[in-house]
């Protein structure tokens, strides 16, 4: 199971694995059959150290971290990498390319690990490893809040 963001509290918020339910999972910094729990300030402490020691995790948004954490179990180089050899394998460099085709296509030549990735891990990877190498250009949509559409070249 990938789950690539938490809660402040550790509660799961978003996981590759379609339609899991997060209610029936175990919750993950408690074990009620020795009835312990992580308390709230070590939890920070383990966040603030997966995010600034490690550099395996980043807030949803740094302005308002009770949005959450995202949890890299790959590093976004590593996503990049992923993101870059799919289009190239594809045949789809210089094509433009929605969220929607980098994330969710059903078919079979997709790649199972990028299918339902975070739109903010996806959207780091592509404008702070792909972009900063010179192999990605984003459109953004008409409102331009959301990325409407990515160039891998």
């Amino acid at each position: 199971m990938v789950i690539t963001s938490l809660s402040p509290s550790g509660e799961p918020l978003h996981s590759q694995i379609e339609n899991l339910n997060f209610k029936e999972l175990p919750p993950l910094f408690e074990n009620k059959a020795i009835e312990r729990s992580v308390a709230p300030d070590f939890l920070s402490t383990i966040f603030q150290y997966l995010i600034h020691n490690k550099k395996r995790a980043e807030y949803i948004d740094p302005k308002r971290p009770e949005l959450g954490v995202l949890v890299y179990w790959r590093t976004l180089a590593e996503w990049a990498t992923k993101i870059y050899d799919y289009v190239n394998s594809s045949g789809q460099l210089g094509t433009i390319l929605t969220i929607f085709e980098l994330t969710n296509l059903d078919e079979s030549a997709y790649p199972e690990e990028l299918r339902n990735i975070e739109y903010n891990v996806l959207v780091r990877a592509i404008k702070n490893v792909l972009m900063k190498q010179g192999k990605a250009q984003i459109l953004m949509s008409e409102d331009g809040t959301q990325i409407g559409g990515v160039k891998i070249v």
